[in-house]
This record gives structure tokens, sequence and C-alpha cells, in this order.
């Protein structure tokens, strides 16, 4: 058989996966009772904005808006659809592993494009009534994204194929700060002056080749290729089983990146306390962990810095803090839930109040330094400096407030299942 005929059968197969996968979420009754009046309710609303856009769209900035793009930027990946077994066949001197690395980007550049264009076709309201944009404003823009995305998934293999450890992280640091700057520099060109947002897409389609170049004649990728493209697959039915999964073991004697040699955070020494200090040092420990919470807090602060704010925004922004607030309680709860499901930990008999007064404590200072980071970020430019220090004691009484309530509901569910799930 032919390798377009592999290939294309694996297209197929994958079609195949993905549908049976949504399958499990959407089924006719939700489709019926809850899509179809959704989509009604969208395209309705999506109307109306066309002519007479809301009042909530002149919150949003052009700067905030371009930073929610670079998330979509960020996500997803070129898939070349390789499997294990395809070694057996690639050693032979066919020559199909080029043949598929090329197959799949052209496939995963259409579906680039596909994604890029429903962003843009949803977000068209916005950008033709706040931002002033045309219609060929919006198709410079729609190129932009889709060569800019793809250029970012190939230089991402290649870091990830060539570096390992520390130096994999640094160069992932490193570029996407440096996409960044660029994407937003990009984008100022592209909605302000047509002609050379056009030149600059084609700029950027003259770099497109020989980023395929580096990116296909990486040497030993080819097992990284296949795990990338097992875990794209899986993508969505890792969301939807993700109460299920096996977690991934922590392995002994590695230095961590906080409190490596702490002793006591709390001078009384009970249960409770006892319990909390463990949390908030297997929380701060964790490189993964703290990763995922700086990346919460970064982007809070790069949402609001980039947004128009100004001394009479000051009441919105202070209900986006307390938002802040909410979803790191959520987070630092989550790893509570990881914490409490140790196996070590079950061992012991606890009682029920003592989980509750771990977790609480548990909750409020591990939550506290992003929220008071996110804070300064709020009102730094428009307070005075010694305005914004005397708002710290404040944000601490703000933060305790907050991560009681959620504490609290988190409770309720701790008192009906004896743990938190």
């Amino acid at each position: 058989m032919r390798a377009i005929n592999y290939f294309l059968r694996r297209i197929f197969s994958n079609l195949a996966f993905q549908w049976r996968v949504l399958r499990l979420v959407v089924d006719w009754t939700i489709a019926i009772y809850i899509v179809g009046p959704g989509l009604a309710i969208f395209f309705y609303n999506y109307y109306q904005y066309l002519s007479q856009p809301p009042v909530w769209f002149s919150y949003i900035s052009f700067d905030m808006f371009r930073a929610v793009l670079y998330l979509f930027v960020l996500n997803g990946s070129t898939r070349y659809f390789l499997e294990e077994g395809d070694q057996l066949h690639f050693l032979q001197g066919e020559g199909w592993a080029l043949k598929f690395r090329r197959w799949g980007a052209i496939f995963s550049a259409g579906q680039t494009a596909l994604f890029t264009a429903i962003v843009m076709g949803i977000t068209a309201p916005l950008l033709l009534t706040e931002f002033n944009l045309s219609w060929d404003g919006i198709a410079i823009l729609f190129v932009f994204i889709w060569i800019y995305k793809m250029i970012r998934q190939l230089v991402q293999q290649f870091l990830d194929i060539t570096f390992v450890g520390w130096k994999l992280s640094l160069f992932n640091m490193v570029i996407f700060i440096l996409l960044g700057f660029g994407f937003a520099a990009g984008t100022k060109f592209v909605s302000g002056q047509p002609m050379l947002g056009w030149i600059l897409c084609a700029v950027l389609l003259l770099i497109l080749p020989p980023a395929y170049n580096l990116r296909f004649g990486a040497r030993g990728a080819l097992l990284q290729d296949v795990r990338r493209d097992a875990k794209a697959k899986m993508k969505y039915v890792a969301i939807i089983l993700r109460d299920f999964t096996i977690k991934k073991p922590i392995y002994p004697r590695r230095k961590p990146l906080l409190f490596r040699n702490s002793r006591r955070l709390f001078r009384t020494r009970t249960a409770e306390n006892g319990l909390a200090e463990a949390a908030l040092k297997s929380l701060f420990r964790s490189w993964a962990r703290m990763k995922l919470y700086i990346l919460i807090v970064l982007i809070f602060i790069l949402g609001i810095m980039f947004t128009r704010l100004t001394p009479a925004d000051t009441g919105l922004f202070t209900i986006l803090w307390c938002i802040a607030g909410f979803i790191l309680s959520y987070f630092a709860r989550l790893q509570w839930a990881t914490f409490e499901s140790n196996a070590f930990l079950g061992l012991f008999a606890w009682e029920p109040g003592t989980l509750i007064l771990a977790m609480k404590k548990y909750v409020y200072i591990s939550m506290l330094p992003g929220f008071l980071t996110i804070g300064l970020a709020v009102w730094a430019p428009v307070l005075s400096p010694i305005n914004v220090l005397l708002m710290l004691p404040i944000g601490v009484i703000v933060g305790y407030i907050i991560s009681s309530i959620y504490s609290t509901i988190a409770s309720f569910r701790m008192d009906r299942r004896g743990g938190i799930r």
C-alpha cells in the first residue's frame, strides 16, 4: 500500500475517534435542548452586535484582545499522525517519515486556518464596531495570526526535540517573551496600516519554509513526534476522564523549589497546622504546580496591564481582582484535594473538623501571594506609592474573606463525602 493511503486512513480514523469522543458528551438530548437553543441565541445576538454593539464592548481594549489572541496562538501543535509501529517501515529507507511530516504539516495548516477563521468570525462584531477595523483589516489579521501560529508550533517542536531539562524551560521562556513582543508589534501594524500588514504577512510567509526545513531536519524526532501525536489525539479524552487518570508519581530525593531546609511554619503544633504546613510545602516545592500558579497570576496581570485602566474603571477591576481571588482559591483547593488523597494520610483517622480547618488555613495562605501581586497590578497605575502600600493590609483582609467564603462552600462537600474528592 502507498504511503498516502496509510496517511489518509489515519486521518479518517482520527476524525472518527474525535467524533466518538464528542458523542460521549453531546448526545441527541443535549443537542436538541441545549446546543440548538444556545446556537440560536448566539446567532441572534451576533446579528444584533453587528448593527448595535453592547455597552460592555467599550471595556475591552485592543491590547487586552490581542493578549487573548496570543493565548490562542500558543495553543495547538502540528500533527504528523505517526504511531510507534511506523519506525519498522520508516527504517527501511522508504522515505515515509518525511512524507508523513509533509502531509501532516499540510493538514495541520488547514486545521489552523479553520480554527483561526472561526475565531475571527466570532470576534468580527468587536473588531468592526469597537476597534473600527474593515473586512480587509480582519482578513490581514487572519493571515497574520494563521502564519504566526504555524511558525510558533514549528519552533516549539524544534525546542522540544533539541533541549531538555532547565535548558528547555529557559528557551521556552525566552521564546514566549520574544514571540509575545513580536505578536504585539505585528498586530499593531496589521490593525493600523493595511499595506504594512500585508508586507509583514509576506515576510512571515518567507520565514515559514525555513522553519519547516529546520523542524524536519531535526534528528531523533520520531519517538517524540509519536508521543506528541498520541497526546494531541487524547487531548479531549483527557479532559473528560481527568478525574480517573493515574497520577504521575513523585520521585524522591529531588531538590524542591522552595522550603528546602525550612523549619516549622506555625508556632503552635496542632493537627490542622501540621496538615496545612505539609500541604503548603508540597505546593511550593513542586515546580510543575508553581509554574501553573505563576501562569495564572501572569495572565491576570497582563490582562489588567493591557486594558484601559483609569480611575473611573477601578470598580470593574476591583471585581476582576475578586474573581482572581476566587480562581486562586479554586486552584489551591484542587491541590489540596491531591494532597488529601495521599495514601500516607489515609493511614490516619482524621476528624472532619481537622481537615476543614487545615484546608481553610492552607487555601488562604497559598492564594494570598498571587492575590496581592494581582492587586498591585490593579492599583499601582491609579494610586500613589503610599496608597498602594496602604492597600496591602486591605488586600490581606479581602483575601481572607474570599478564601473563607470559598473554603466554607468546599467544606460542605467534605461534610457530605467525608473528605475532598
